[in-house]
């Protein structure tokens, strides 16, 4: 389960992470006008979807004046992203921002192990780090039965570019993240960016918290919160939806025609991929994000979910690996090959083991690239 970021920074304020001092959630374009005194100026408008890519979309903008806030209100709730309209804005008081970082505590389940992501480059999306600034991404393997160690934290904060007390500080978040992802069973916890303020404070300026849904039975009341938050604003689940949410999937969208049924392993890549199809022509019929805690099995049945859909007519996977480990995941995918010979299916695989895959899905009648583009067109060419 993907929380908004009003949600997930909520639960950052309950762990000390310092997030902005204003926040609001609109709910409605009528309501700007009951609250318009009581935004501060300047502030930020923040369009709440779970799809990624947002700022690229144009669902976050600034604002200097007042005059100009019911208009652009307007203008976010009617603004699809990824085929996800906006269900509710955010509301915040502007950050003056000196730089900004990136830090993620997300679990691995092919090592058991708790996995910490950082990077000195915040405000992208973590599968461009991986593809164009691998050295820029430092990795720490957290032992669960130990946690993670003052040195770890510490030596991270240098690597960033931290010093002086910013370092305590940002040794503290790193702490509150872990905590949330123990104490939530969560599979994701992600500051992206964690600014650096010209006043010389840290601040998680977006925020992304991914639930692991087989866990829901242990947090029940969290889980009929969380949803009954989501369900305010407009969100529902299809029984496709369900299905895939207990397999781990953060996010699927259903559409009105048949076509390629997109399948990513990240918000980022996934919304690329999307637009890419619809640039060259192609229909999207099903999007799908397996998220990060992925096993063969898990890609296996999702695969399984996915294909019984009239709507899909071939698949697109793109999976770049970080987190996830490409040779796990593509046992699963030909699992599901070797039962589902008819379906066209092309696979873009990068990152983690890709090498590996890549030689896994040899002779398979899959076809094989790390080009996304080159992905895209193929598929289009084989009925998307």
């Amino acid at each position: 389960m993907r929380l908004f970021e009003f949600q997930a920074k909520e639960i950052f304020r309950k762990y000390n992470i310092p997030t902005s001092t204003f926040n609001y959630l609109i709910k409605t374009p009528e309501e700007v006008n009951t609250i318009l005194d009581k935004l501060p100026l300047p502030c930020v408008l923040k369009a709440q979807v779970l799809s990624g890519r947002r700022g690229k979309a144009g669902g976050i903008k600034i604002v200097k004046t007042k005059e100009e806030i019911p208009r652009l209100v307007e203008q976010l709730f009617n603004l699809v992203i990824g085929g996800e309209r906006t269900h509710a804005i955010l509301v915040e008081d502007y950050i003056d921002i000196e730089r900004e970082l990136y830090v993620s505590i997300a679990i691995d389940t092919t090592t058991n192990n708790i996995t910490i992501l950082a990077s000195p480059l915040g405000g992208i999306e973590v599968e461009e780090l991986v593809l164009k600034y691998p050295e820029k991404l430092f990795k720490i393997d957290v032992d669960p039965f130990i946690g993670i160690k003052p040195y770890q934290a510490r030596s991270l904060a240098k690597k960033l570019g931290l010093s002086g007390r910013l370092i305590n500080v940002f040794a503290r978040i790193l702490d509150s993240m872990y905590r949330i992802l123990i104490d939530y069973d969560a599979e994701l916890v992600e500051i992206n960016p964690l600014a650096v303020t010209k006043t010389g404070e840290l601040i998680a300026i977006d925020a992304k918290i991914v639930l692991n849904e087989p866990a829901k039975y242990r947090h029940q009341e969290a889980f009929k919160r969380l949803e009954e938050e989501q369900e305010a604003i407009g969100i529902t689940k299809n029984p496709t939806e369900a299905k895939l949410k207990e397999l781990g999937s953060t996010a699927y969208i259903e559409f009105e025609k048949e076509g390629i049924a997109l399948v990513s392993d990240g918000a980022g890549i996934g919304m690329y991929a999307y637009d890419l199809i619809n640039e060259l022509g192609g229909t999207v019929a099903i999007y799908c994000e397996l998220g990060l805690a992925n096993t063969a099995e898990r890609v296996y049945q999702a695969l399984k979910i996915i294909s019984s859909n009239q709507k899909t007519k071939a698949i697109l996977i793109n999976w770049f690996g970080g987190a996830n480990i490409m040779d796990e995941m593509c046992k699963g995918l030909i699992q599901f090959r070797r039962e589902n010979t008819n379906i066209p299916i092309v696979v873009r695989i990068a990152g983690t083991n890709s090498d590996k895959a890549h030689e896994m899905l040899k002779g398979t009648n899959i076809f094989v690239t790390e080009d996304i583009n080159e992905a895209v067109n193929k598929i289009i060419s084989l009925g998307g």
